[in-house]
Formats: structure tokens, C-alpha cells, sequence
């Protein structure tokens, strides 16, 4: 059986966080996250987040069939939690006295939304209403 895009993905993201939980970094290397989502119709989007970007939030929107996911690398070193606030059709995401407004490409359902932070990095995923 030939595993699918789900599948490899899962597997992709096993590796990594064993990888981190595993001290695999060498000395003096930085880590400032991931995010792996499956784009519209289950194929695999990169997002690259390039060195020497402007300091603050540039959040990525991704649509996929019945999701919206919205992915942002926090600034090195961030010692706070976001504040996620959802409308039918923006998310807020505030940091420290920084706030940034993402416009969605479609509404969603405020009561199937959903945030974390892992490894510097915000995944936020939302139900299309």
C-alpha cells in the first residue's frame, strides 16, 4: 500500500519533533520551527520564512477545502503567548503591544476554531462556515 500525502506528512512531522526532542541540533544552530499543512486537495504547500525578514508577524493564509489555516513564525526568543481573537471572517493575533489583522478568504466557524505555538511557530486552523 503506497502511503498518502496525509501519511508522509504525519511521518514528516514525527521525525522533526523526535529530531528536536532528541537535542539532534549542533551547538550554536538555531531552530525557529515548522508547519506542515496539507493545501487544497491533500498536496503538501511549503511555507519559507526566510532570514533577515522584517521584525513582527507576516502571517501565511493557506484555504483548503473545508479549513482556512493561517501560519506565522514568532520573533526569536518570544517569551509570550499570542492572544487569538476570531470574527466570522479575520483572525487578530496580538503579541505583546503588536497587533495584526488577517483577512481570511472565506468565513469561518467561530465555534470550530483552534491555535497553537510549537517550536516558534503559530498554526492556526479554522472550519469554513
Amino acid at each position: 500500500m503506497t502511503p498518502d500525502n496525509e501519511d508522509i506528512l504525519r511521518i514528516i512531522r514525527q521525525l522533526i519533533d523526535r529530531v528536536m526532542a532528541d537535542g539532534g541540533l549542533p551547538p550554536g544552530s538555531r531552530f525557529n520551527g515548522y508547519a506542515i499543512v496539507a493545501g487544497p486537495g491533500g498536496v503538501p504547500a511549503v511555507i519559507r520564512i526566510q532570514a533577515g525578514e522584517p521584525e513582527g508577524l507576516s502571517p501565511e493564509v493557506m484555504e483548503g477545502d473545508g479549513e482556512v489555516h493561517v501560519t506565522a513564525a514568532l520573533p526569536p526568543g518570544c517569551g509570550i503567548l499570542p492572544s487569538i481573537t476570531f470574527q466570522p471572517s479575520i483572525v487578530v493575533i496580538s503579541l505583546g503591544d503588536e497587533t495584526t489583522r488577517v483577512d481570511l478568504p472565506s468565513p469561518i466557524d467561530l465555534q470550530a476554531c483552534s491555535w497553537q505555538v510549537k517550536n516558534g511557530v503559530l498554526d492556526i486552523s479554522c472550519r469554513k462556515a
